[in-house]
């Protein structure tokens, strides 16, 4: 039977994929990069890609590596599947190594699109849940992130697929982000961060 966990947030993966094609659709992208009439994100894809997440890679935070490489090789291997060339953007962060995901679509422009989402999990290092911004992390060193992490995550892959024979006219970047939670959440060692200063020095419109 399915853990009732991944149930609940399902939806929330395939409302992640729809507002992704809602917003290619806007002025800022043209409406050539929307995904056809027609296709669909699949629910079955969507709850094998949280299921994975949420269950196999539990604990998946900063100071668990094992599980957070594991969680980061899987993305790794479905964004390959699709056929996309994927750069691991590897960075440290109090002296330890870490990694963003990027699946870049579409040709090589000066404005970049970047959709996101982050795999890592938050644990319960003391002092954590004192950081500006950041939720309360008491007891939650094991837990399975499948709200907003996992599905987040499984919403990219999913829009990964859909988009991945589009003709685009510009460059998308899908990135899956390590770091987001505390102790690093607003702080230089997010995940996020570490791709903007990297847009930034590549010339990206401010």
């Amino acid at each position: 039977m399915m853990p009732a966990f991944v149930a609940m947030f399902l939806l929330l993966a395939g409302g992640a994929a729809a507002y992704a094609w809602y917003r290619l659709a806007q002025p800022f992208v043209t409406a050539s990069q929307a995904p056809p009439a027609g296709a669909a994100a699949s629910p079955d894809r969507l709850k094998q890609h949280v299921r994975k997440l949420s269950v196999d890679f539990a604990g998946r935070s900063f100071d668990n590596p094992a599980q957070l490489d594991g969680a980061a090789r899987y993305i790794e291997s479905e964004f390959a599947a699709l056929g996309l060339a994927v750069q691991s953007q590897r960075f440290n962060a109090r002296g330890r190594p870490y990694r963003n995901l990027v699946a870049a679509l579409g040709p090589d422009t000066r404005e970049v699109l970047v959709i996101g989402a982050h795999y890592d999990v938050a644990n319960d290092e003391p002092g954590a849940e004192d950081q500006p911004g950041a939720k309360d992390q008491r007891g939650a060193k094991d837990q399975p992130g499948a709200d907003d992490n996992a599905s987040g995550v499984a919403g990219l892959i999913e829009l990964a697929r859909l988009l991945k024979n589009q003709p685009l006219r510009q460059r998308i970047e899908l990135v899956a982000f390590a770091n987001e939670e505390p102790p690093f959440f607003r702080t230089p060692g997010m995940g996020s961060a570490v791709h903007a200063r990297s847009r930034l020095r590549a010339g990206a419109p401010r």
